[in-house]
């Protein structure tokens, strides 16, 4: 079902769904799309044994309480200690989502297009915090805004990356690929060394671990 969603509530978008070139017949394996890539968002220590992959939803209330009540585990025992290295990846299932993620990923790119990991982990955070009163309304966009100049974003920058459709397009692009690749069907969904993770919790995830 909520592959469904996924394509149906994007396609509206004005995101260049029809004219973007990952339309195509032409899915790449599992082992390709989990590949750690140059401009992938990264938490920990470059040298860890151990890879983990998120896929998520910014509107997804699994999701958010998954950064409630796992992640803060996750990053303080595996990321901080070089046991894992952690992988953020986009996986909207609303417009809403998408414009967040898209958002908060302008907001945190330098000149060089290249991300401030620590930062984008800091808003997001904030925007799963503060799902419920941004992800489920109408005004999604004047709400994010709010809640990105109380912590510390200019209105400028805001209102700059709003108008960001790039960056939305490639997010759509990837998802879309992920999906087919990896018959996603939910979210979160993690991959420890290339192996879903059935049930998320933090004692699965530490005994998939090598």
């Amino acid at each position: 079902m909520l592959r469904i969603l996924f394509v149906i509530l994007l396609i509206p978008l004005n995101v260049g769904f029809a004219s973007t070139p990952y339309i195509t017949n032409v899915v790449p394996s599992k082992e390709e799309v989990l590949r750690v890539k140059e401009n992938d968002i990264i938490l920990g220590c470059p040298e860890a044994k151990n890879i983990i992959i998120e896929y998520s939803s910014l509107s997804c209330p699994h999701c958010a309480d998954y950064y409630k009540n796992v992640f803060p585990k996750i990053k303080s025992a595996l990321i901080n200690n070089c046991k894992a290295k952690y992988v953020y990846r986009d996986f909207p299932t609303t417009r809403s989502a998408l414009k967040a993620t898209a958002l908060i990923r302008c907001i945190t790119m330098d000149a060089n297009h290249k991300v401030n990991q620590d930062e984008f982990f800091r808003l997001l955070q904030t925007l799963f915090n503060s799902q419920s009163s941004w992800a489920f309304t109408g005004d999604y966009e004047n709400s994010l805004s709010k809640i990105l100049s109380i912590v510390g974003i200019p209105q400028e920058k805001i209102s700059i990356c709003m108008k960001n459709n790039e960056i939305a397009t490639n997010i759509v692009s990837n998802s879309f690929l992920s999906m087919k690749a990896l018959n996603m069907s939910h979210s979160p969904c993690l991959f420890i060394n290339n192996v879903e993770v059935q049930s998320i919790n933090y004692e699965n995830i530490t005994k998939m671990l090598k």
